[in-house]
């Protein structure tokens, strides 16, 4: 049985016994009992509570302007106000409520356009190429696996 991930915002349910603890994990994974008690989930598990994940927090979303693709491979843009706007419907969604919500579909992958792509690669095969002791087509071999190009 594979180990369960926790993360900051999850809310949990730890129960021993009769007792019973519920309460949403902070930045360090660790349950607040009370302002002066935390335990993480380790430390809960050892005392032998059951740990249970009941609601997963939100993942994060991109702050900064631009395109993007969600989970589905959908279009999706980022306006300067922080507007999202699904492009596949060409509609910003209505309301938080509505099922378009840009939550439902993280995470989001940004789209970088061709020429910022393009001069990363250039930078990163001139700091390969100008210490290389290999041939040129080695190292062009080495920035091209780094960035994800095959022969295929």
């Amino acid at each position: 049985m594979s180990e369960i991930e926790y993360h900051e915002g999850d809310v949990v349910l730890a129960v021993k016994g009769g007792t019973v603890i519920r309460g949403r994990l902070d930045h360090r994974a660790e349950l607040k009992l009370t302002r002066a008690l935390s335990s993480d989930m380790p430390h809960l598990k050892a005392n032998g509570y059951a740990v249970t994940v009941i609601e997963r927090a939100k993942p994060g979303l991109p702050t900064e302007p631009g395109a993007y693709r969600d989970k589905d491979d959908d279009l999706w843009l980022l306006d300067r106000n922080g507007k999202w706007g699904d492009f596949s419907l060409m509609e910003l969604p209505p309301s938080e409520d509505d099922t378009r919500t840009p939550h439902r579909y993280a995470p989001f992958t940004r789209l970088e356009p061709v020429a910022e792509t393009a001069k990363k690669v250039l930078a990163r095969f001139m700091d390969v190429w100008v210490d290389s002791e290999n041939s040129v087509n080695a190292d062009v071999r080495q920035v091209a696996a780094e960035f994800g190009v095959t022969n295929d």
